[in-house]
């Protein structure tokens, strides 16, 4: 019998989605790694390994898919999210980015900006708004 061994992450915002719209994806400069609901994903598919994704007051998930957000890189997918997190890291890596105080960041992408307005405490974009967003066949 073979031990998997599971790769953690820790998440803050995972489990904080006060207010956000499920199609609303957070800038959070504290994530290492990138995961969202796979209705904002193109080609999701299953990951070679799992990996556990813990939030704030211990709940946690474990992740097995992965998809490509239009525009950016493949990120960790789940139903179970609470909110869809975008590593900031890993888009000022890609791509340059800009800050206007108290008002938000711009991604400067090479076809278009992508502006992730200050919303209370948090910066936000709804996908809806620029990017694709999927249906399921049960949603349709």
């Amino acid at each position: 019998m073979t031990l998997e061994v599971m790769e953690e992450h820790v998440i803050n915002n995972v489990t904080q989605a006060q207010g956000l719209l499920p199609t609303e994806i957070l800038l959070d400069d504290a994530a290492n790694i990138s995961v969202m609901n796979p209705r904002l994903l193109k080609s999701v598919r299953l990951v070679g390994k799992r990996i556990r994704v813990k939030g704030v007051g211990g709940v946690q998930i474990v992740v097995e898919h992965v998809g490509d957000l239009e525009g950016f890189f493949e990120v960790y997918a789940s139903d179970e999210v609470k909110a869809n997190v975008l590593s900031f890291a890993a888009v000022e890596d890609m791509y340059d980015v800009t800050y206007s105080r108290g008002e938000g960041f711009t991604v400067h992408m090479p076809e278009r900006d992508i502006v992730f307005m200050r919303r209370d405490n948090l910066y936000v974009v709804d996908w809806a708004e620029v990017g694709s967003v999927h249906t399921t066949v049960q949603e349709n």
